[in-house]
């Protein structure tokens, strides 16, 4: 029975390795959902996730349902053991000429009988033996993975970014294998096989990059000496069939930032903004270069992470277990235009502001974030673009009190003089772009850093990518409107409506008067047939129902906006900075849900 157990263990062993990365993936579907369920609810997406569920939930029971059947042939084979056994020896007993009497008989029984129970108990100790192989062996590979290299802090001074040729990629590209074919010895060299292949494309992707760099440096100096450039340019046919094109997140980076410098990072959507920002903090596996930063930074992410605390907390974050900084605090609460939005929640900053920041706006949250940059009075600011969260008077604000004024010349800080800060700001507001506190602009494109300058040099070149932003911007208008709406200031904007309908009644008025004025002396003189005087009467009439029905409706207005007023000024403020929690439903669960429920589990059959 070794052979055949030695086979059903490594048997039983691959189907417990694909049961687990099925289920692992439909857990993983689980998180996703039950963490942004509001967003599922608001975008009614119930329907394609469910199906996506119950897809990976079925795959899941057919590797279930294997493991269940190889489990069940074993312990029937281990059961039967046993009686196997006693006939085998009872036979070979009797084949050689033995007589089989009823006392030898017996005894054998009573012997094998001892025996059955740890025949018995034998398939379940090995079932458990493979399973928590099976779990070593995924604790393991974990163990065994690469270690997180974090960013290099050597010969770079304090505050200091300097990135030379560096190349950065996502692990999170790389891709698994899943065989859904029938289970064989060969799973182990496969796996192995796709480790090799992904180097190998890795590699392919760098190769590719280096010689399209080479070709474009060539071509783009015409009075270069062929002859010594024979051998680099000589071609050669490579096969690059197969690695994507943006396999690699970042490609021969070029970069350095000096202590005391605000520097803007542009681009379009998907050019690299993010990952340049992910790689200066580590989390991007870099694949050649030199990357070093040194300092104490402070990440503000495109998503900010907001715990399950008060406000207070959240901007003191990993910082609340030491001596808590009034002065620091107060400043950061106010540069980030936080201090309105406190007054209107019950507790203050002790309030709780639910998980994820379920009670606060996206602004709101944006800035509590970057309140939490602010107090923790870094070295070097990594700014995942802060100003668009936020509307244009506030960004305003941000940028001119928050980021130039604290994070960059540390106006509120009595040591400025003795540290300076580095700024490195992610964001497409170009409008911000002109102050002449910016120190560079740098122009990512396709994962690689496309120019580099300043606001005047960029914007004069006509041919540069910062100069087609522009054009982009001022063709739609959207420059102009965002600089209106900074500059405009709220009293404007407050009263818009009052002198749109104050324009509106004056035209009114000057309709009717000019009517009347046309239609009088005509009138006197009898110069009108009588349909156009019955047709000058409609008009009047129509005219002046129009002027008193609009001048009404503004008297009315106007009285509605007083008694608004009066009425705020007596009602309390609110505990809540959203009524999302007064929008929700009560009452008891419907029992269509918990049938729902039973049905899904199993039916009537869950309790047996």
């Amino acid at each position: 029975m070794v052979p055949f157990n030695k086979i059903i263990a490594a048997w039983m062993g691959r189907l417990q390795k694909r049961l687990m990365i099925a289920r692992d993936e439909r857990v993983n579907v689980n998180n996703e959902v039950l963490s942004n369920m509001k967003v599922i609810k608001l975008q009614a997406w119930e329907g394609s996730f469910q199906t996506r569920i119950l897809s990976l939930r079925k795959i899941e029971l057919h590797h279930l349902f294997n493991y269940v059947i190889a489990n069940t042939f074993s312990i029937m084979m281990w059961t039967a053991v046993p009686l196997l056994v006693a006939l085998a020896t009872f036979t070979t007993y009797t084949f050689l000429g033995h007589t089989l009497d009823v006392a030898s008989a017996l005894t054998s029984l009573a012997l094998f009988e001892i025996l059955r129970f740890p025949l018995f108990m034998l398939p379940q100790v090995l079932n458990n033996l493979v399973e928590a192989a099976v779990s070593f062996d995924r604790v393991r590979n974990f163990l065994l993975s690469d270690e997180h290299e974090g960013v290099d802090d050597t010969n770079v001074s304090e505050g200091e970014v300097k990135v030379h040729g560096a190349t950065f990629m996502y692990d999170g590209k790389k891709p698994r294998f899943n065989s859904k074919g029938p289970v064989t010895d060969d799973d182990d060299l496969i796996e192995e096989i796709y480790e090799k292949d992904w180097e190998a494309k890795l590699l392919k992707a760098q190769l590719r990059d280096a010689e399209e760099k080479i070709k474009a440096l060539v071509e783009g100096d015409a009075g270069i000496d062929a002859k010594k450039m024979s051998d680099v340019t000589k071609e050669e046919e490579r096969d690059f069939d197969g690695v994507p094109a943006d396999l690699l997140a970042l490609r021969r980076i070029d970069f350095n930032s000096t202590g005391g410098e605000l520097i803007a990072i542009v681009g379009q959507v998907g050019s690299g903004k993010t990952s340049f920002l992910s790689s200066l903090l580590g989390e991007v596996r870099k694949l050649s270069g030199v990357c070093a930063i040194k300092g104490r930074l402070a990440y503000f992410p495109q998503l900010p992470f907001i715990m399950n605390e008060t406000l207070q907390n959240n901007v003191m974050f990993s910082r609340k277990d030491e001596q808590f900084d009034k002065k620091r605090y107060d400043v950061a609460v106010s540069t980030c235009a936080l201090e309105h939005d406190i007054t209107m929640l019950s507790d203050g900053d002790q309030t709780e502001i639910g998980e994820k920041g379920i009670t606060l706006s996206g602004g709101q949250k944006a800035r509590v974030a970057l309140a939490r940059c602010v107090y923790h009075d870094a070295d070097i600011y990594l700014l995942d673009d802060p100003l668009a969260a936020v509307d244009a008077h506030v960004g305003k604000h941000i940028f001119q009190k928050c980021i130039v004024d604290e994070l960059l010349l540390r106006k509120s800080s009595t040591s400025r003089m003795e540290r300076q800060s580095s700024v490195l700001l992610v964001t497409n507001a170009i409008q911000y772009l002109s102050d002449p506190n910016v120190s560079k602009i740098v122009v990512l494109d396709g994962g690689n850093i496309a120019e580099v300058g300043t606001y005047d040099a960029l914007s004069n070149q006509p041919n540069s990518l910062f100069s087609s932003f522009l054009s982009v911007i001022d063709e739609t208008g959207s420059n102009q409107l965002q600089k209106e709406e900074i500059e405009k200031p709220p009293q404007m904007v407050e009263d818009s409506n009052d002198s749109n309908e104050m324009e509106t009644t004056e035209k009114l008025g000057s309709v009717l008067t000019a009517i009347v004025s046309a239609y009088t002396p005509l009138k006197r003189n009898r110069a009108l047939s009588d349909d156009a005087e019955e047709l000058a009467g409609l008009v009047m009439s129509d005219a002046k129902e129009s002027f008193d029905r609009e001048k009404k409706l503004s008297s009315f207005r106007e009285s509605t906006s007083k008694n608004e007023e009066l009425d705020g000024k007596e009602r309390d403020i609110q505990k809540l900075m959203t009524s999302e929690l007064q929008e929700r439903e009560v009452g008891h669960v419907g029992y269509s849900v918990y049938i729902a429920w039973t049905t899904a589990a199993g039916g009537i059959f869950v309790g047996i």
